[in-house]
């Protein structure tokens, strides 16, 4: 797989080089966009050992720098800078530290989020630099018109102990990612890490690839009949210190029917080591959504089952109305359980999207 990521990498690079330099008639240009997520919410959580709910008051937001260059040769260049708003822990009770992915926190440590160059042709999307792999980007997940039901959101109300997600990974490590044009619908993706994020943390010098992840993945956009399906498969493998390497695989499905839509997400996560632990993970999302106007509403359930026995459920009810373009007024109520802990929230926010 490594080999064959390489070749596609070269074969791309050689052909952005042959292009030659571009000319005066080329078009430059540059974009900020971006979102700010500000929620206030109420819980109450029973029989956890230092939680027990109150009000609370969580936020998100970034701002993307984008520079774009369009050259004759039918190449266009771009540069993709993404600034975390809510760095230092300043903007949220609630931290869970570090990955700068969905949290409505303000406990992130890295200030940049993604930082990468892309080049996009008839050749595909070709991306180096700080980028998600290819297992979340290409993921068709839970939808939610509220708070969120995975990545973090109710746990950061409820106070689980396991984050509820099917996307794999959101760890953002430098590396190199390629999109295959989209074809009758179908586009495949590819991603290499060259070392993981642990080592890349404390490893300023050239790696060894002994801890290298690779992820692939595929998506499918279409119709049929009368109804609108997008699917979606990847699985992830990163080398390991353990007994072999962890591997994550996950399959999304989302179907639309007019104003409806059906949801469907599983992933599975192996930590390479030969006995079952709390890190070897089933995860199941289900929804169901309804639009109209301005307004939208959805149901959503989420189960997790560990390698230790343990178990976290989860279920939203959420609605929303537009305000402005770009701007939603969003509520969900929320209820999860996890072994002797139960939590319940009701959280309600503004959402602005530039």
């Amino acid at each position: 797989m490594r080999k064959a990521l390489l070749a596609t990498t070269a074969l791309a690079c050689a052909g952005t080089m042959a292009a030659g330099p571009a000319s005066a008639a080329d078009m430059l240009s540059v974009g900020v966009h971006g979102y700010m997520e500000q929620w206030v919410g109420m819980s109450s959580i029973d029989g956890h050992a230092t939680e027990e709910g109150a009000f609370d008051v969580l936020s998100d937001s970034e701002i993307h720098f984008t520079g774009k260059l369009e050259a004759d040769n039918g190449l266009t260049f771009t540069v993709d800078v993404q600034l975390e708003g809510n760095n230092g822990g300043l903007q949220g009770e609630k931290s869970t530290g570090g990955d700068g992915e969905d949290h409505k926190h303000g406990g992130n440590t890295n200030l940049i989020d993604e930082s990468f160059l892309k080049i996009t042709g008839d050749f595909g999307d070709l991306r180096i630099g700080s980028e998600d792999p290819v297992i979340s980007l290409m993921h068709y997940g839970h939808q939610d018109v509220g708070v969120g039901l995975v990545a973090g959101d109710t746990q950061d109300w409820l106070g689980h102990s396991h984050y509820i997600n099917t996307y794999g990974s959101f760890t953002d490590d430098v590396g190199i990612v390629y999109f295959t044009p989209r074809m009758e619908g179908v586009q495949f993706g590819v991603s290499y890490n060259p070392d993981s994020r642990a080592h890349q943390a404390t490893n300023n010098q050239a790696p060894n690839n002994d801890m290298d992840v690779v992820a692939v993945a595929m998506n499918y956009k279409g119709a049929v009949g009368e109804s609108s399906v997008a699917f979606s498969a990847g699985h992830y493998i990163a080398a390991t210190d353990g007994d072999d390497d962890a591997t994550k695989t996950n399959f999304g499905l989302q179907v639309g029917m007019g104003a409806f839509g059906f949801n469907a997400a599983y992933a599975e996560e192996e930590d390479g080591m030969d006995a079952d632990t709390a890190k070897d993970i089933e995860t199941v999302s289900v929804g169901a959504m309804y639009s109209d106007g301005p307004m939208a509403f959805s149901i959503g359930y989420a189960m997790v089952d560990r390698g230790d026995g343990g178990e976290t459920t989860a279920a939203m009810l959420s609605a929303s109305y537009a305000l402005a373009p770009g701007v939603s007024w969003r509520s969900s109520l929320m209820q999860s359980e996890e072994g002797d802990v139960d939590g319940s929230a009701f959280v309600t926010g503004i959402k602005v999207g530039f």
